[in-house]
């Protein structure tokens, strides 16, 4: 059965050793701003930290409403979503000082951060963003300085890549000297890997390059070797788009951050340690409504694509191999269906044999039919990838290898669109879901499909 909750985070070397790429579940929650999920999401949010005045703070006296030296609540609710609506409009309209205006008088390090990340923003092709704090927790009423700190969700869809928010989430420090004085944001950090950060535009000065597919981000000094990245992502981008005859609401473009350097493929959409060990060139993360909760129509998941430019396989063919699965799985991505389990088998073995071109190379899937049966792993039956041993190698190679066939198996039998609609129906699906979806493609259950999916291997092996 399917581990819950589980995330694959090996080096998937399959079939030939060769297929390198990276999943990392990173749990980031994507929270409409308003909508039927929004409540819904409460658990995949930061837990708020305590707000309170600072220490040495009088209790405030009993007193009337109406006694104008009562004291007031220096940070309310309304306050806070009035400087992030701020926020929110500065940034779509491009006004650096209004943006920077509640920094005034933060050290020279943060405001100088607090620019160059708007700078950033600028840069990303938005069709929404937007700052918001669903909770706030008000300080007490004082009438000397306040503090209170807040989660805060950044929001955001990317035109023609997102068909739902994305959200990365910080945490502000807000002070205010005295009811009435200006609302100050005096601290800004990262929620870290349960909150999508840090994103590519918390970094240095980005470049951002558009292509009909890809939306590629990529540091300024990497400037001058990204048009040469990007196109190579949009003929991959645009020749999966193309081959995939399924059903019509997947994936069509692709966010893409491409790293030069280890340290920053590791750091941005955080991995997991053990990817540092591990020669990849390309990993997936998706931002998703928490796990086990329900994907609507309004709701759908959202995936990015990191790149490593400067690993030894990037320029070889072994990069492209790497991103095509990387392609294939964001592409499917969007189909998330009513829950969001974690990938089995059918995924898997169609972003593998996607990779690795099996229906343009024939001989490539004969080839690996004769390696899996000569693997000692091999047991003829369908892989369980909740379940695996993701330190053992061999198990990795032989796990990808037969869920690449049994989609090559069903695209051999049903054809191309059936072998695809059956993926698309069961991506994100729980094991229930995938043996009805089986049995409607088939007619039969998953040990009678096993059999007769072993049978064929070893026909073309």
């Amino acid at each position: 059965m399917r581990r819950s909750g589980g995330s694959p985070r090996r080096r998937t070397a399959a079939i030939a050793g060769l297929l390198a790429v990276v999943l990392a579940g990173s749990g980031c929650a994507a929270v409409p701003v308003a909508g039927p999920l929004a409540e819904s999401q409460q658990d995949a949010r930061p837990e708020p930290a305590s707000s309170t005045a600072p220490r040495g703070t009088a209790p405030a006296p009993s007193a009337s409403p109406a006694d104008p030296s009562a004291p007031k609540r220096s940070i309310s609710k309304e306050d806070v979503h009035a400087l992030l609506a701020e926020q929110s409009r500065a940034l779509a309209a491009g006004d650096e000082a209004a943006f920077l205006a509640p920094y005034e008088g933060a050290p020279a390090e943060m405001a100088a951060e607090r620019r160059r990340t708007f700078a950033n923003l600028r840069k990303i092709p938005f069709s929404d963003a937007k700052f918001a704090a669903d909770i706030v927790n008000e300080p007490a009423a004082v009438t000397g300085p306040a503090e209170a700190s807040v989660a805060v969700a950044f929001h955001h869809r990317i035109e023609g890549v997102d068909t739902a928010y994305a959200a990365e989430w910080y945490r502000y420090r807000l002070t205010r000297t005295a009811p009435g004085a200006p609302l100050r944001i005096a601290e800004v950090v990262g929620a870290g890997e349960s909150g999508g950060h840090p994103s590519p535009w918390d970094g240095g000065e980005l470049a951002v390059l558009e292509r009909p597919h890809v939306v590629l981000l990529t540091r300024q000094a990497d400037a001058k070797a990204a048009a040469a990245w990007a196109d190579r992502v949009e003929s991959i981008a645009a020749e999966s788009v193309a081959a995939w005859q399924g059903p019509s609401d997947i994936g069509k473009r692709f966010l893409v951050y491409a790293a030069s350097n280890r340290q920053d493929f590791l750091a941005v959409y955080p991995s997991t340690p053990t990817a540092a060990r591990e020669p990849v060139e390309c990993r997936v993360s998706w931002e998703m409504s928490g796990r086990h909760r329900p994907c609507t129509d309004s709701y759908r998941g959202v995936a990015r694509i990191v790149l490593d430019t400067g690993a030894p396989g990037f320029r070889a063919e072994e990069g492209d191999i790497g991103m095509r699965f990387g392609v294939a799985l964001a592409m499917l991505r969007p189909l998330c269906g009513s829950k969001c389990e974690d990938p089995d088998w059918a995924l898997y073995g169609f972003a593998t044999a996607f990779a690795w071109k099996y229906a343009a190379a024939p001989n490539t899937h004969r080839l690996s039919a004769r390696s899996l049966l000569q693997a000692r792993a091999y047991t003829g039956k369908l892989p369980d990838m909740g379940s695996l041993d993701w330190s053992s190698e061999e198990d990795v190679e032989v796990a990808y290898a037969s869920s690449a066939l049994a989609f090559q198996y069903l695209v051999a039998k049903y054809g191309t669109a059936k072998a695809q609609e059956f993926v698309s129906e069961v991506a994100w699906a729980d094991d229930a879901r995938t043996e009805a979806a089986l049995k409607r493609l088939t007619g039969l259950d998953r040990s009678a499909f096993q059999a007769q999916w072993a049978a064929w291997v070893s026909e073309t092996g």
